[in-house]
């Protein structure tokens, strides 16, 4: 679909006269954004080339782009012809970090009352209901329900009511003048949604495609109703069988409903078009198994997509020396499943000479991402986890970094405890036998200063004198003491550079991190293979995120406190999505979770430990607040007891049937059984014969 995406921009764009500005194409994901985009200036560059041998096209803004970065444009072109703030985008993170300050101040209102008694007042101090939350909101902001709006549908739904009351508060201050122009993302796509209707489409585009539109959302769906309204050709290109983001708000029906609104719109008929066509083929065997997890899924208004399964059980399967089929496996205990997958992959590697960026390790969870991580580097295959990582604050290089930057610019009083641990940390480098000799050279020291019979100051005392007095230092000896005199100039130069007002956050970042010599240090352990070198490769890929993050911060708030910054990235509990590039990936095998796999392909696709209530997961999603019931509610989408329709098997199914339908040449299916743990209906799925 992408490539037909591809070729029909080309034919609007080289025989159609339109101008490359002129057409809007939209991608799920900001990473299949940037791929999309590549892939269309090579598109127009090769052809211009061939038309005038001249290699180079030009172009005016992005060839592709997000329904946000396209909601972002619209309100920031409103802003600018309006004398106004740019708008800017409240990230995960801070919205969660607003949510917990809103909870706090209702538990000290009458507010608290309103919440049913199984959500007391310890759930709702938790993280997971502050998700849950924000789930719920989302919900109503991707649906246009305001907080009157919720607690109008909260008859039956006590929780709704305090949710709506607590809606209204996060509205009252997102219209603050503290938050004046600022956003959470459904709410900068609804103000789009409302600058559009009210003004009309004025932003210049006479056609519309979009890729992957079985990921769009409601919102985006009334966001395409309003460009496409002036006349605008509109063209979606998707695969209702292969959504993945409903987690997002995603819904494959949006595809057909969205065609058929529009062309109802304009007297006219939408036009389906069935690719039967693959351009790279299919493993051997791949057909057949998604064919049968497709057959499971309900069509959603589509179905033509199907046939191509058919059209390809009689086609000759990818062959060659590289071409390895769907391949079932099980085996009888997890390190023996890693193992022989590890082995397979590097067979791939040296063997049939498949570089590792080809390949791509699927698991359901982000905990699965994190095993698969440690246990594959002790196997000997390079590989990196693909997506945002954990909050700064909790990884290793970040947190000793943002606690070190600490020390200089809040000038907190530090224990015994702390200053072990900042000389403990990798930008002083002393291991615990170095601490045992720096407190004994200290106290031998300490002694011989004093008279006979005097007892003299303790080595936690004389350690804490060394970071108030770093003077104390020069006397020691040996190469331990060497790295404790380089780690505490490199204080007092941060703390310099903390008391400088002119000075910015990135700039102390900076002069600890360059003074410590890691990045040479680090770089070097990262090209290897192996636990060590995947841990380097995290280290720098922290590093990269938390300057990216000062220099967002720097940039959004000119001249504010640095440690405005440090004690909001110390209190983040969510990781944050960062748009800088991090290590670079071609010496890698990818480890993604289904989403991840939205605009991408790789040569071989690896499902491995499927387990049973993992994936398939069929727990109810945002049970607590039911914000699945909402969304259901809102749009008349409910069963005959007046509950959402159960869709968590056909969304595992959908993930599922997008891992296998994401490879060119093979697929690797495994999981292993033991006491605790029942393999996956899903092997069986992939076998077409039951478990092997």
């Amino acid at each position: 679909k992408t490539s037909a995406l591809g070729a029909f921009h080309r034919q609007l764009v080289l025989k159609q006269g339109f101008r490359p500005e002129e057409i809007l194409v939209l991608a799920a994901t900001r990473e299949s954004a940037a791929v999309l985009r590549d892939r269309l200036l090579l598109n127009l560059g090769t052809s211009q080339a061939s038309a005038d041998k001249q290699g180079a096209y030009a172009v005016e803004g992005a060839l592709a782009r997000t329904v946000s970065s396209l909601a972002f444009a619209v309100v920031r072109h409103y802003a600018l012809a309006n004398d106004l703030r740019e708008p800017e985008l409240i990230s995960g993170p801070q919205q969660d970090a607003i949510f917990a300050q809103l909870l706090t101040a209702h538990e000290a209102s009458s507010a608290a009352d309103l919440w049913p008694s199984h959500i007391n007042a310890v759930t709702r101090g938790l993280s997971g209901f502050r998700t849950e939350l924000r789930d719920l909101i989302a919900s109503c902001q991707e649906h246009g329900v305001d907080a009157a709006g919720l607690a109008g549908l909260a008859e039956g739904h006590p929780e709704w009511r305090a949710a709506a009351a607590l809606f209204e508060d996060y509205q009252q201050l997102l219209a603050s003048a503290e938050y004046q122009h600022r956003f959470d993302a459904p709410s900068l796509v609804n103000r789009a949604i409302e600058l559009l209707s009210r003004q009309g489409s004025n932003l210049g585009f006479r056609f519309v495609l979009v890729d992957d539109a079985q990921e769009l959302t409601p919102s985006a769906q009334r966001l395409l109703l309003n460009l496409t309204a002036h006349g605008a050709g509109l063209a979606l290109f998707g695969d209702p069988d292969a959504s993945t983001l409903g987690f997002r708000q995603a819904d494959p029906r949006i595809l057909t409903d969205l065609a058929s609104s529009v062309a109802t719109a304009r007297g006219a008929a939408s036009k389906v078009i069935g690719l039967h066509k693959d351009p790279w083929g299919k493993p051997a065997g791949s057909a057949k198994a998604m064919q049968k997890i497709s057959g499971l899924i309900g069509a959603e208004g589509a179905g033509q997509q199907r046939v191509v399964h058919g059209l390809a059980l009689g086609q000759s399967p990818q062959s060659g020396a590289d071409a390895l089929g769907l391949v079932t496996k099980v085996f009888s205990s997890q390190q023996d499943e890693i193992e022989w997958l590890a082995f397979t992959l590097r067979k791939l590697h040296l063997e049939h000479q498949v570089p590792w960026q080809e390949i791509a390790v699927v698991a359901r969870t982000r905990q699965q991402l994190d095993t698969l991580e440690r246990s594959l580097a002790a196997e000997s295959v390079p590989v990196r986890i693909v997506g945002a990582q954990k909050a700064l604050r909790d990884e290793f290089a970040s947190r000793e970094l943002l606690e070190l930057a600490a020390v200089c610019q809040l000038d907190t009083p530090l224990d015994a405890a702390a200053a072990e641990r900042l000389l403990r940390s990798p930008f002083c480098g002393l291991d615990s036998v170095s601490i045992r000799r720096l407190r004994r050279q200290l106290r031998r020291q300490e002694l011989e200063g004093i008279d006979e019979g005097q007892m003299g100051r303790n080595s936690d005392e004389l350690i804490l004198e060394l970071f108030e007095t770093p003077a104390a230092a020069a006397t020691l000896r040996g190469s331990d003491a060497s790295k404790v005199r380089r780690f505490l100039k490199s204080i007092e130069a941060g703390k310099a550079i903390a008391a400088d007002t002119q000075a910015t956050i990135e700039d102390l970042l900076w002069e600890l991190w360059d003074a410590s010599g890691l990045a040479k240090r680090w770089g070097e352990l990262s090209r290897g293979i192996g636990e060590i070198a995947t841990q380097a490769n995290r280290n720098l890929d922290a590093i990269v995120a938390l300057f990216a993050a000062a220099n967002r911060f720097v940039e959004r708030n000119p001249g504010r406190d640095k440690a405005d910054f440090l004690i909001a990235q110390l209190e983040q509990k969510l990781p944050e999505d960062t748009l800088a590039f991090g290590r670079r990936a071609e010496q890698y095998v990818n480890l993604l979770t289904p989403a991840g796999l939205v605009g991408r392909r790789f040569h071989t696709v690896v499902t491995p430990q499927l387990i049973e209530g993992i994936w398939p997961n069929l727990k109810p999603r945002n049970s607590l607040l039911k914000a699945g019931l909402l969304g259901a509610t809102v749009t008349g989408k409910l069963n005959a007891t007046g509950g959402p329709v159960r869709a968590e098997m056909a969304d595992e199914l959908r993930m599922f049937y997008k891992a296998l339908g994401s490879a060119n040449r093979g697929i690797i299916v495994s999981s292993y059984a033991s006491e605790d743990e029942q393999i996956s209906q899903f092997v069986g799925h992939a076998t077409g014969v039951g478990i092997p």
